[in-house]
């Protein structure tokens, strides 16, 4: 038997723990931030697949913050919902993508191809998920490892140099002053 289907079922917290250390595993809790899941989760994925098909167009900050950002929110969501082997491959895609911010790094058509194989262990066990409700784990993971792998030895001086990098609002297009004021002003 070997395979180990995961499906969403979140377990309750241990007995052992406080109610104010428990995470809230109220039915009604844990469905909606499921269906928030399956609702964000394919806007996201379509997010990575565009951005990461147009990079060689125009690769800049703004893009890859764009992409790098929908990982994070997809390991996130994952997280939220139980979807552990979905977070752990997302985390690993978003070094990478991080890794893209790199000036040094060169985006041909291999690295390109290699970003989407990477992005296809994600997209596959995800898109299970979201249309039956389940996804074997062991085998995602299985055949996520040795892609992962070798794009993160491949890129390693790549994601050391942009381990700590944070794009400004000018790299990113923003006027930070604009865009708080016009969310103050629409919360207000």
């Amino acid at each position: 038997m070997g395979h180990n289907p995961s499906r969403l079922t979140l377990p309750s917290p241990p007995s052992s723990l406080s109610p104010s250390a428990a995470m809230p595993t109220h039915p009604d809790i844990r469905d909606q931030a499921y269906q928030f899941f399956l609702e964000e989760a394919p806007e996201l994925l379509q997010t990575i697949e565009s951005g990461l098909l147009t990079l060689r167009q125009g690769r800049d900050t703004a893009e890859v913050h764009q992409i790098m950002r929908a990982a994070h929110s997809l390991k996130g969501g994952a997280a939220s919902v139980g979807l552990e082997p979905i977070k752990a491959i997302a985390h690993r895609l978003e070094t990478l993508f991080k890794a893209l911010y790199s000036e040094s790094l060169t985006l041909d058509s291999e690295l390109e191809g290699q970003m989407l194989s990477a992005f296809d262990c994600l997209r596959r066990p995800l898109t299970e998920q979201l249309t039956q409700g389940f996804f074997d784990s062991e085998l995602a993971l299985a055949q996520a490892e040795p892609i992962l792998q070798g794009l993160e030895t491949q890129l390693a001086g790549a994601i050391a140099e942009t381990e700590n990098f944070i794009p400004s609002s000018s790299d990113l297009g923003l006027d930070m002053a604009t865009s708080i004021f016009d969310v103050d002003v629409q919360q207000g």
